[in-house]
């Protein structure tokens, strides 16, 4: 009896073993077939989707830039900067209508979009000082209008606390700010962003981000951003998929970039500025109560952002127009441009 029991104790652990070691090789399968298809993605990328703009070094790496419209006599040119982990393509519809009258440039920033990686850490100043960088080699002089989305209105403001006299105004469009945590205190939505952040750092951290980028090959999403023109929505899917690393590693650093933001809140005095808010929050808690919460704290957000000059102007987007404005309500985001330029004529 003892035997017999004996004998089916050395069975199980036999197939149990096995079992393990089957598991693990398609672990290790999967993750090796993951991590092929981002690599794919990337190489397919550089050859399916040359860049539209200029690749301008910055340093031993280079960024994209594309400049459109001509530069009028006595008008600023108009500099866009993206929001977290976003590209300039997303800013096409703003771009090519203010391109008509006045001369606008977007870009990507490292790692994102065509934009090669840097070695540097993705704080708020090392970011500034490649924008600075990338329009110096490119030859476009000040003064600038600067607009910045979501993150991008962080950079922006950065820019100008850095470079001032190379400002001559600033559009935020559903900007981000350093007190983001004091406005959405207790909310769900400040809970999802810091576990947001935590799951970015530690993806960053293990080297497992590749893994989801490869994942997200693997397994690609439907094109969004449909109102785009044709094309353009499936360049931008495939091209967030090669630059999810990046993406992740700038959220990681959301921390350090409010920190940053918030030791440098000065008022901008009498520089023209106007702030662009959402009509709806499509990224806030779906429960009514909550999303009343969120939506009055960042409202009040924006209401601060535009109070830091004495010439600003508060603008609320349509009720159906979410976070990305330049998106789902271009023509607003257009006539800001607009009139700021006509302002500081």
């Amino acid at each position: 009896m003892k035997t017999t029991r004996t004998n089916k104790k050395r069975v199980f652990h036999f197939w149990l073993g096995r079992i393990f070691l089957v598991l693990l090789a398609l672990i290790v399968l999967f993750v090796s077939a993951a991590l092929a298809a981002g690599a794919k993605n990337k190489r397919d990328f550089a050859k399916n989707y040359p860049p539209i703009g200029q690749m301008v070094d910055v340093g031993g790496y280079r960024l994209h830039l594309y400049c459109t419209g001509e530069l009028q006599s006595g008008e600023p040119t108009v500099i866009v900067e993206a929001g977290s982990g976003s590209v300039g393509l997303m800013w096409t519809l703003v771009q090519d209508e203010v391109a008509k009258s006045a001369r606008i440039c977007t870009y990507d920033r490292a790692g994102l979009g065509w934009s090669e990686s840097s070695p540097k850490p993705r704080t708020a100043e090392v970011i500034t000082d490649e924008l600075h960088t990338l329009l110096i080699n490119a030859g476009i002089e000040a003064p600038y209008i600067l607009v910045g989305h979501s993150l991008g209105g962080i950079f922006v403001r950065e820019y100008q606390y850095k470079y001032p006299d190379d400002v001559a105004g600033i559009i935020l469009v559903d900007s981000g700010d350093g007190k983001l945590a004091t406005y959405m205190e207790g909310t769900a939505y400040m809970q999802m962003m810091y576990q947001f952040i935590e799951a970015s750092k530690t993806l960053t951290d293990t080297g497992l981000i590749k893994v989801v980028t490869g994942l997200s090959a693997l397994f690609p999403s439907e094109p969004m951003y449909q109102t785009l023109p044709a094309g353009i929505p499936e360049t931008i899917q495939v091209m967030m998929v090669k630059t999810t690393e990046a993406g992740a590693v700038e959220v990681a650093a959301l921390p350090i970039i409010w920190e940053e933001n918030r030791a440098h809140q000065t008022s901008l005095g009498d520089l023209p500025l106007t702030v662009i808010v959402h009509g709806y929050c499509n990224s806030c808690s779906k429960n009514p109560a909550e999303l009343a919460k969120e939506e009055a704290g960042w409202l009040e957000m924006q209401k601060y952002l535009a109070s830091l000059s004495s010439t600003s102007e508060l603008i609320v987007a349509s009720p159906q127009t979410g976070h990305d404005i330049q998106v789902d309500e271009p023509g607003l985001v257009v006539e800001a441009i607009q009139n700021l330029i006509e302002a500081v004529r």
